[in-house]
């Protein structure tokens, strides 16, 4: 695909499952990489890892964990993934972070359900059960 009056190609290569393992944005004239992505997979098809590389050579590798409901419970460019995955953090150091994240019964995040809501739920008796609130 071409972009940009055609001076950018875009290129996209996928598995046998149809799962894209590359995305590259390409200047046509200079041949130089603009952007590449190349994300690997699961058995249940989750992204367990991605690598971007920039123009400058600098890359960002990130990894992602999941839970049993396949549900994301880590995501990061640096330190030890919980899952036991490894992860080599790549050289662009300014765009390394940890991230966290844990479910309610309803399987509804906590970081997006407020402590105000939660507390709510509490003081009116709520309990999770059957993988809902309820009373």
């Amino acid at each position: 695909m071409l972009l940009g009056n055609r001076r950018y190609s875009f290129a996209r290569s996928v598995d046998a499952g149809l799962r894209v393992t590359s995305l590259v944005y390409k200047n046509r004239s200079s041949g130089a990489v603009l952007y590449q992505e190349q994300p690997q997979y699961d058995a249940a098809n989750s992204v367990v890892a991605a690598t971007t590389t920039l123009p400058t050579g600098d890359t960002d590798v990130q990894a992602f964990c999941y839970d049993a409901r396949n549900r994301l419970t880590w995501a990061g460019a640096s330190g030890m993934p919980p899952c036991g995955s490894t992860l080599n953090a790549g050289t662009l150091t300014a765009a390394q972070y940890q991230q966290g994240y844990s479910y309610d019964c309803s399987c509804c995040s906590t970081a997006s359900t407020s402590v105000r809501e939660r507390s709510r739920r509490d003081r009116q008796g709520w309990q999770c059960g059957g993988g809902s609130w309820v009373r």
